[in-house]
């Protein structure tokens, strides 16, 4: 990597040791086993045939680090019964301090296997180095960085400040080369002019370097079936080569030490013709036998979710989801409305208006300002104790403190029990950048009661799971939900009158509220919303009996107009 080359050519660079510095930016972590087995066999599956009709097979990791994928790759190939005659290994590093320990490991379960292997170790920047190397292995097995190049203060504060600037000119300059050369992987916004993710290069550089027909195993972030940032490289994969198998693995599996990040691995044959449905294998928490469940999601499918695959959810569900889409608009279509729309967004950020806030006193004008942690679902967890001055020198006020509206964390983490809490911020508060906010331009209330309801309710949030890529609910991923129209909503003044109930007693589950939505705002059977609370399976036997009950209990109530 060029500002990573600058460096090394720098050797006065560090005012403190530097061997961390370049393990975190080279993106140094290992593969857990049951990660790294898993991709080997479900490699191996694919190309079981190729590997027992051909002489001999070049594989190739370009983030090859101590080899241990190559390993499980000839242990598993052994199993299967399809060794080839001779397997021709390459690993590729930007470091060379593991290429030994790889040399010897790979060596040993090759002679253990009765297999003739030949290795090549090859120092270079994997990323440059591809563009010479294209088309030349029949398999390509990988976990690359996941770095997101960017500068991180961290890092900086090791490097000398002479160095700085010719650091982060080189990683610019570098990020630039990388749009350039992979452009399937480029970013469709960049924030502060960075946001190219490393890993989503990885697979395109995968890709490259297969040969026509050949396989592609990876290890990615589960974020990649579901961002927006990954939606043209994920649309080539689907539409362009043939996707076999997916594995997700929660983070509650713990494959990378400390870091709590939910992962994939990902299958597919360059150029080939596709297969009508994607194997989905998903692991569960922290079971040593690493017990999953199978099924198979059809490509169509995956195209009428807009190239999402909603890799946590069952097939029951994703069936759910794709009529769901079929039948309904989105939250983005009511945002375009031509008469009265929605508008979403932010307000404030928290870091400039913390230097302007002050203790909120009886006699002093502002804003009463409020944040993510201070929201619960349909109630404030504590009042405003600070306000923004009334002033427009320290801040222009968005049009929507005007406005009594819905807000919502932002901060959602995918281990929660539940990951939309919502409520309402009334007139004159100002909202921090931690709380995504929506309102109606023309006031109406009942309709915002009624969209808040929705929100809030189960099978809103199973919709917005699968598009979510982060620990962060972001305002690309509710405009994909399917919603209701406006009309529509205007229609249930029983559920604007449920939801102020559950507003005016700080109801966190609202029974009522999130039975109503399901059966008369997105006409599920009993069987359906059962289905979709299953999906939930941190809450307890107690919430998910009140859901179902109340769910019954409505049989009678009319969604007439009153």
């Amino acid at each position: 990597m060029q500002h990573l080359n600058f460096l090394r050519e720098n050797k006065n660079s560090f005012s403190a040791p530097s061997e961390h510095f370049f393990s975190v930016a080279e993106g140094r972590y290992f593969t857990g086993e049951m990660v790294g087995r898993h991709l080997s066999y479900s490699l191996i599956k694919e190309c079981r045939g190729e590997w027992l009709a051909k002489t001999s097979i070049k594989v190739l990791d370009p983030f090859g680090g101590d080899g241990r994928l190559i390993c499980w790759l000839i242990e598993e190939a052994a199993k299967q019964k399809c060794l080839p005659q001779l397997l021709e290994v390459e690993i590729w590093d930007i470091s060379d301090v593991f290429f030994q320990l790889a040399k010897t490991s790979i060596s040993s379960v090759a002679r253990d296997a009765g297999l003739k292997v030949r290795i090549k170790t090859k120092k270079v920047d994997s990323f440059t180095h591809a563009k010479s190397q294209k088309n030349k292995f029949d398999a390509v097995i990988t976990n690359p960085p996941w770095e997101l190049l960017k500068p991180d203060r961290r890092e900086l504060e090791v490097l000398r400040p002479s160095v700085r600037p010719k650091y982060l000119q080189a990683m610019k300059e570098y990020d630039s080369w990388l749009n350039i050369s992979f452009p399937l992987s480029a970013p469709k916004r960049k924030f502060a002019g960075w946001g190219t993710n490393l890993s989503r290069v990885g697979l395109e550089l995968a890709i490259e370097l297969s040969k026509a027909d050949g396989q592609i195993g990876i290890v990615l972030p589960a974020s990649f079936l579901a961002d927006h940032q990954s939606d043209e490289l994920r649309r080539h994969v689907v539409d362009r080569h043939s996707l076999r198998s997916i594995g997700y693995f929660p983070a509650e599996v713990k494959q990378y030490g400390a870091a709590d990040i939910p992962s994939i691995t990902l299958i597919a044959r360059k150029d080939a013709a596709s297969v009508d449905a994607v194997s989905i294998e998903q692991f569960g928490g922290m079971n040593e036998q690493g017990a999953s469940q199978r099924f198979s999601m059809h490509l169509s499918s995956v195209k009428n979710l807009d190239y999402v695959i909603p890799i946590s959810v069952g097939p029951t569900t994703i069936k759910l989801l794709e009529r769901l889409a079929k039948r309904l608009p989105t939250w983005g279509d009511m945002e375009r409305h031509r008469s009265a729309p929605l508008w979403a967004g932010r307000e404030i950020d928290e870091t400039l208006a913390s230097k302007h806030l002050v203790a909120i006193a009886p006699e002093m004008a502002g804003y009463p300002f409020i944040k993510g942690r201070m929201i619960d679902r349909f109630s404030l967890t504590e009042k405003p104790s600070f306000s923004l001055p009334d002033s427009r020198e320290v801040f222009r006020l968005p049009k929507s403190v005007g406005f009594r509206r819905i807000v919502w964390r932002d901060i959602s983490r995918p281990n929660q029990t539940r990951r939309t809490i919502a409520t309402l911020a009334e007139k004159g508060h100002i909202a921090g950048n931690s709380l995504g906010v929506a309102y109606f331009e023309d006031g109406n209330e009942d309709d915002l009661l009624c969209l808040l309801g929705i929100f809030n309710s189960l099978v809103f949030e199973i919709q917005l799971r699968a598009h979510l890529a982060t620990g962060h609910i972001s305002l690309s991923a509710v405009r994909k939900v399917h919603t209701p129209t406006r009309e529509f909503l205007s229609q249930h003044a029983w559920l604007a009158k449920l939801v102020r109930s559950a507003i005016r007693v700080a109801d966190f589950h609202a029974f009522e509220v999130d039975a109503y939505v399901a059966k008369f705002i997105y006409k599920l059977s009993e069987i359906e919303y059962q289905g979709i609370i299953k999906e939930f399976s941190k809450l307890d036997a107690e919430h998910q009996h009140g859901y179902i009950e109340s769910f019954r209990k409505l049989s009678s109530i009319s969604t007439a107009k009153n």
